[in-house]
């Protein structure tokens, strides 16, 4: 987990709930500060390394929901927390409709707020670094924020640390395999390390599931296709790399998704990731595997899906490049 450096405020004008939590995120090394009423919040907000603020809904000098907008009305960079002890789930539906960053009944477990905490520095890190990476101007620059976002994405699970670069590799050898030229191993190289950079909208909870996920769990997951696409769109010097994101998970066949394209319609460099990616998902700990396969038990796993998932001309590469290394 990165160190947070930025600084936390907590808004409650009842002591009991208020010094505790902030007693436990300065044991976790967070600076911390402390508000009992809506105009102290307003002074408190004023800290230039402020990313996250939890506040009661009922203050006695004002109004929970009128300070977040307030305050994200003049920090937009800063996320809230919203807390009540009504128990009224309408006021959880309004504060999310306002642009809370989470609603929690009072009082909440401790640990609750530290992982929200942790949540919302990954979400400052990662839009710190898009923002960076739109106006870099050096080609180490776009490459070491490339990288950083890959990290801020494979950190959202246990089951995916290193995923990203290890598909990198895996798809960067294939494209070299197949004799395509030194530019396009690269292109091909970095969509990879950035194939699932949309799952940064997807739900913690949803991406760590142990269970058969339903229908709309499988849409949002398949959602991240369209949005790292999208999240690229802005971003001149990134545009090759946006049918990678799009299409590393459309098969041969045409039953993929998100556009259901079929054969030599998908980009070649897609097809190279769809492939790195199932590779390395067969081989790795995920939650909905009792074990990762050997090498050999998944390259015979892929072989049974040429010309259905997998283009049959770049998957019998694939094969005879793995198992010349076996």
């Amino acid at each position: 987990m990165e160190e947070i450096t930025g600084s936390v405020l907590v808004v409650d004008d009842q002591d009991w709930a208020r010094t505790p939590f902030c007693s436990y995120l300065r044991y976790h090394q967070i600076h911390t500060f402390e508000a009992s009423s809506y105009e102290e919040a307003l002074v408190r907000a004023e800290i230039p390394d402020l990313f996250l603020v939890f506040a009661d809904i009922v203050l006695g000098d004002g109004n929970g929901l009128d300070l977040m907008e307030e305050i994200k009305g003049k920090y937009p960079g800063v996320e809230v927390v919203l807390f009540t002890g009504r128990g009224d789930l309408s006021l959880g539906s309004e504060a999310l409709r306002r642009g809370a960053f989470f609603f929690l009944s009072k009082p909440f477990e401790l640990e609750t707020g530290l992982l929200l905490t942790r949540r919302a520095w990954e979400v400052r890190s990662w839009r710190t670094a898009y923002e960076t990476l739109k106006t870099a101007v050096t080609g180490d620059q776009v490459i070491e924020i490339m990288r950083s976002l890959a990290e801020a994405v494979d950190a959202k699970s246990p089951y995916t640390r290193d995923h990203s670069e290890r598909v990198g590799c895996l798809a960067r050898r294939l494209a070299r395999e197949i004799n395509l030229p030194e530019k396009e191993v690269e292109t091909t190289y970095f969509g990879a390390l950035l194939h699932d950079l949309g799952k940064m909208g997807v739900p913690d909870s949803i991406l760590n599931l142990e269970d058969t996920l339903d229908p709309t769990q499988r849409a949002q997951i398949q959602e991240h296709t369209i949005l790292g696409e999208k999240i690229l769109a802005p971003i001149l010097a990134l545009q090759p790399l946006r049918p990678i994101l799009r299409s590393h998970h459309e098969n041969w066949d045409g039953t993929g998704y998100p556009d259901g394209l079929a054969g030599e319609e998908i980009p070649l460099p897609a097809r190279i990731v769809r492939i790195a990616d199932s590779y390395d998902a067969m081989t790795s700990i995920r939650p909905y595997l009792k074990a990762p396969m050997t090498d050999e038990e998944a390259l015979l796993k892929i072989a049974e899906k040429k010309g259905t998932f997998f283009d049959p001309d770049l998957l019998d590469a694939f094969l005879g490049m793995m198992f010349r290394t076996l």
